[in-house]
This record gives structure tokens, sequence and C-alpha cells, in this order.
């Protein structure tokens, strides 16, 4: 559970609710897919770390003036079935490190479309703390061999080198299957966005997003941006 503390523009300065004072938390876009309503983890079967009152409170339905509501947010259809499912391989852009496209495995499916990836080039954790909730809209997840297809070096999973990997030798050894590639075209996801190499920008600074800073577009890939 987390507040806003400021307002710029369209740039919202969000805090945690048990973050200490030094902690400034972090600035996103309204439209940012890591904010969602109140309610929304229950909704979709995400854990939530809140406040014991907060928590009955939600799940009896009794919202306060304070509280967000879904049409404050960006909103994927949510009456669409699972297009993917668990133990599916895929590539995805790490959230801890957005510059870096990945081998990913569906860990699980929420609801309304949402489900839990995790980024295999991290040690395994048993509790789950590495995995990342994407929504199966997402831009930020492609069909095996994306990376490949568009000159972009994958980051392998733990225990193999870039030069090393493959991905037929990692789905035999893992006995995965891919996730097919209808299913991201399935999707509907249109690119119509204009950019090209060489534009300038100003834009977040992915290490410190408090800052704004001047910036030029170094790569197009579909509607990835460099």
């Amino acid at each position: 559970v987390a507040s806003v503390c400021e307002i710029i523009g369209k740039r919202l300065h969000v805090k945690y609710y048990d973050s200490s004072p030094e902690d400034n938390g972090f600035w996103c876009h309204e439209d940012s897919p890591l904010i969602h309503p109140v309610g929304w983890a229950f909704r979709v079967g995400h854990p939530l770390d809140a406040p014991q009152s907060y928590c009955t409170r939600v799940a009896g339905g009794r919202l306060i003036a304070s509280d967000t509501t879904a049409e404050m947010f960006y909103k994927y259809p949510s009456n669409e079935p699972p297009l993917f499912a668990e133990g599916m391989k895929l590539e995805a852009i790490d959230p801890l490190n957005l510059s870096a496209v990945c081998a990913a495995t569906v860990m699980q499916i929420l609801n309304e479309g949402y489900m839990m990836i995790r980024i295999d080039c991290y040690p395994a954790d048993a509790s789950g703390a590495d995995w990342f909730c994407y929504h199966q809209r997402s831009p930020c997840i492609f069909p095996v061999g994306f990376g490949l297809a568009n000159n972009i070096t994958l980051v392998p999973p733990a225990g193999f080198t870039a030069d090393e990997f493959s991905w037929e030798d990692y789905l035999t050894r893992t006995g995965s299957s891919p996730a097919d590639r209808a299913l991201f075209i399935a999707r509907g996801h249109v690119v119509s966005h204009g950019f090209v190499m060489g534009m300038r920008l100003e834009c977040a600074d992915l290490m410190d997003p408090r800052l704004v800073c001047v910036a030029t577009v170094a790569r197009v890939v579909s509607d990835l941006l460099k």
C-alpha cells in the first residue's frame, strides 16, 4: 500500500505506507503499470503488503475519501480469458534492469489477464520473491526468439553464458514449451508511436526517476525505445 505525496503534471511521487523518513519513495507516470487502485490486489489475487486494518476494510468493500478508484488508472481489458499458461517460456524486460531483455517463465496465472513471471537469470527463490507481475497485454513481454530476431542481446538464465545459450537446448533441458507466437499476436497490440532514431526528448532517469533529463532515441524496435 502506498500514498501519493506530490503531483507534477502527470508524474506522481509515491511512498510506501511503511517507508522510513529517509526513504524518498519513487516517481512514476499516472499510467504506470506499477500502480493500481485500492482493491486491485484482492481482485486479481496478488499478494499485498498492507496493515491489517486496511486489508479488513478493503476486503469488506469499505472505501474512504483518500482511496483511489479504478477509473483513475489505465485499464487493460478485464474480461478476456488467460492467453498464457503456467510453465510457458518467453522473453521479458527485467523490472530491476529495464535495459535488459531476459529469458523468463510464466509462474502463476492471476485474474483479469495478470500473471506472475520469473526472470530466469536470478537464483531461484522458493518464496516467489523473484516473481514479477505483468499483464498479458504488456508491451514488456515477447515470444522466444524476439531478442535474436531484433539483434538484442538476451540475458540468459542462471548457469548459462550468452555465448553458449540457445533456446532449443534450454527448452529441452527444462522440459518446457515456449509461449506460442500467436498468443502475442492475439493481444492485438498495434505500434503507432511515430518515434524515430535521433529524436530528442525529455525523460525520467531510470536510475533516479526524480530527475527528468534531456535524452536521445538511440534505437527503435517495434514499440521499444532505447
